[in-house]
């Protein structure tokens, strides 16, 4: 009998590794692919975060990945685990994948902006950081007090900006003192739904409006009635290992799309005029859902708006051409936060300090442009690592 079960568990083990091998020789020239694309932009200061992550990053590119993963929530759902990716993710109580830190350094990055923050003060130019609502309420997420989780970083500078004297605006906080809904978050993506990132751009609106910049005809451009709204299934990028059915589902996406008259064009210094024209063929991609594909092969719908990624472009409003001039230094989390309020601006710039070239394209709107309002908003450590104010 002891033989027996022997063999049994040598035959499991030669099985199991036979899956492996037959698994990582058919993704090999996939994971080599990774490597090339990976590897050249890690930084010698951040390659032991970045490389300490391959996993993470091979799911990317990992054939027959979407199965596995949803086979493996249905396992941790079955266990009854919150945690999963070796506790990078946590799932909360309301369903939503939280995303653990350990690797922001906010002095740093509260100095970087401050120094932004006094430059363009210097000039006369008034500056706001923007903190978009969080992922969660820290009275229901109450382990958000013990842990570092993803988003934490704008309670704290926001209360050191405003020691500083800088305007701020805290999005999720005007929300919830509104008795709206306080928190827009996607179960299984780090962005905010369309909606947040909507009430956000009119929230910055009314801000701008009390430092006498004024955003034309908010009342029109802020009403919900005034968008056709067109709803896509979205499975976003919190869910490597675990799948939707960890989540209960996958999430929605919305695009919203203006029924009043637009005129816009999209132009950056290298090429030129990008596109031009109404708001959903200037400021969206034009990105649709594929015939017959599957929950897991949707597009990544937040890339739908603006240049992602670009380090610099710019954004005419051709129909107020006389409209506020904006200067936004965003990443990824505040795109459709800008889209939106480029309706009621003449002129918006948006530089991505992520992206190549992206410090002297800051230094360049700096020096030239004449601007009457700057705003700051970042999601991710990315955006606060490249950052570096001279």
């Amino acid at each position: 009998m002891k033989a027996k079960k022997q063999k049994s568990s040598i035959a499991l083990i030669v099985w199991f590794l036979a899956a492996i091998i037959f698994l990582s020789a058919w993704n090999a020239d996939r994971f080599v692919s990774m490597m090339k694309r990976e590897l050249p932009g890690i930084a010698p200061a951040d390659a032991k975060v970045r490389t300490d992550r391959w996993d993470a990053y091979y799911t990317r590119y990992f054939r027959f990945m979407e199965p596995l993963a949803e086979v493996g929530g249905i396992s941790y759902l079955a266990l009854n685990k919150k945690s999963v990716d070796n506790y990078y993710y946590i799932k909360d109580g309301n369903g939503n994948m939280q995303l653990l830190e350990d690797d922001f350094d906010r002095p740093r990055s509260e100095e970087q902006a401050l120094r932004l923050a006094d430059a363009f003060g210097q000039r006369g130019v008034p500056f706001i950081f923007l903190s978009l609502p969080p992922r969660f309420d820290k009275e229901d997420f109450r382990i958000a007090n013990e842990l570092n989780f993803f988003g934490q970083r704008d309670e704290k500078m926001l209360a050191a900006f405003e020691a500083a004297g800088v305007e701020t605006l805290d999005a999720g906080r005007e929300l919830k003192d509104e008795g709206a809904r306080y928190l827009y978050p996607f179960k299984t993506d780090i962005h905010l739904e369309t909606a947040g990132e909507f009430e956000t751009a009119r929230l910055l609106a009314g801000k701008l409006a009390s430092l006498s910049v004024e955003i034309e005809d908010a009342g029109e451009i802020f009403d919900r009635n005034n968008y056709t709204v067109e709803a896509h299934s979205f499975v976003g990028n919190l869910v490597k290992s675990s799948g939707t059915a960890y989540t209960g589902g996958a999430d929605c996406f919305e695009l919203w799309r203006p029924v009043f008259d637009t005129d816009l064009t999209v132009e950056n210094p290298k090429e030129g005029v990008l596109k031009s024209g109404p708001f959903e063929s200037s400021v969206m991609n034009g990105m649709v859902a594929p015939e017959n594909a599957g929950l897991n092969h949707t597009p990544y719908w937040v890339l739908n708006y603006l240049q992602y990624p670009s380090a610099y472009y710019t954004v005419d409003n051709d129909l107020r051409p006389d409209g506020a001039r904006l200067l936004f230094i965003i990443d990824s989390f505040a795109m459709r936060t800008a889209a939106y309020l480029a309706l009621g601006a003449g002129h918006i710039t948006v530089i991505d300090p992520r992206g190549e070239n992206s410090a002297f394209y800051l230094a360049q709107a700096m020096e030239e442009g004449e601007y009457d309002a700057v705003i700051v908003a970042a999601g991710g450590n990315t955006f606060y690592d490249s950052m570096d104010i001279k």
